[in-house]
Formats: C-alpha cells, sequence, structure tokens
C-alpha cells in the first residue's frame, strides 16, 4: 500500500486530498463521527452478537 499514489503524495489521482480517506487513528476518534444514536445502535448490535460467546464489551 505505500507504493500508492495517495500515500506517497497524500492525494489521489483525481486530486482528492487524503484526509477523506484516513481519520486520524487516536483512541476515541470515533466520537467525532457518531451521533449518540449511532453508538447506541452498534452498543446493541455488539451486545447481540456477543451474548453466549463469553466475551464481553
Amino acid at each position: 500500500l505505500s507504493g500508492l499514489e495517495v500515500n506517497r503524495t497524500g492525494k489521489t489521482l483525481t486530486n482528492v486530498d487524503h484526509n477523506s480517506f484516513f481519520r486520524k487513528g487516536e483512541v476515541g476518534g470515533w466520537k467525532n463521527y457518531l451521533t449518540p444514536k449511532m453508538e447506541n445502535k452498534i452498543d446493541m448490535i455488539i451486545d447481540e452478537e456477543l451474548k453466549g460467546s463469553g466475551l464481553t464489551f
């Protein structure tokens, strides 16, 4: 992937800035993108999918 144009120059072939595709990668950064409603929906899905697995969230 390091050879991709966007990773070498920060721009895509159509001259779109790479920040459109990559987040900062900071812990908790999702809070800048998800609404509380989206957060609750994801929590419900994770709880349902992990039910009975012995894993906790």
